[in-house]
């Protein structure tokens, strides 16, 4: 007979006269913290919500798309209410100002956006006078669009709220922190390519704010 496991186990919270019901496991006995995998959760249903909120905090994928989410909505709701335009707008004018002439399709590579909303955030900016675009001389089929003057000055404009926001986001941590953290988020941005079945050959990136071209090996 195998041995019977003394590790300890979470103990489901008991129902409760407004009618909570006591929580049952969704997925294999968690026996302690230390013993939850990345991405599981493990509980559901009203009475566990604070340990579920617990659990969901170890995990990896759970406190990245929570994060880019917060950051993201308040970011959009900064650029639209002082420059007018969202964060759409702004990443694919970054990438406009790293490369001029460039194709819709490689700002779709470097902002992992789909080729619809890069398509209309085009559009937009170019009615606002922000972007311009040119026939390429190689290729009269393909458009190479690039930053206007005033598309340059506004960028410039939100790149400074954008450093204050990140001076935000990083206070508390020391230079080493702060190297130790983008090498991280570099090299998880390399396993991404894991998860969808692919290498990290030839996954365009931004580093230290300039674009990694693509791989041509």
């Amino acid at each position: 007979m195998p041995a019977k496991s003394t590790a300890k186990r979470f103990s489901a919270p008991k129902p409760t006269p407004g009618g909570s019901r006591a929580v049952r496991s969704s997925g294999p006995v968690v026996e302690s913290p230390d013993a939850v995998p990345h991405d599981y959760i493990g509980y559901e249903g009203p009475a566990a919500e604070g340990a579920a909120v617990a659990l969901m905090r170890r995990s990896l994928i759970f406190n990245l798309v929570t994060l880019t989410n917060k950051v993201t909505s308040a970011s959009s709701r900064i650029l639209l209410s002082r420059f007018g335009v969202g964060s759409a707008s702004a990443r694919v004018m970054r990438v406009l100002r790293l490369e001029p002439d460039c194709l819709p399709s490689r700002m779709c590579e470097v902002t992992t956006m789909d080729k619809s909303i890069v398509s209309r955030t085009l559009n937009v900016l170019e009615g606002q006078g922000y972007v311009r675009r040119r026939t390429d001389p190689k290729d009269p089929r393909r458009q190479l669009w690039s930053l206007t003057p005033d598309g340059d000055a506004l960028l410039e404009a939100i790149l400074i709220r954008a450093e204050e926001r990140q001076q935000l986001l990083l206070q508390g941590m020391n230079e080493a922190e702060i190297v130790a953290l983008f090498s991280l988020l570099g090299r998880l941005q390399d396993n991404v390519q894991l998860l969808l079945g692919h290498t990290p050959e030839g996954r365009p990136a931004l580093r230290g704010g300039k674009v990694t071209p693509k791989s041509r090996g």
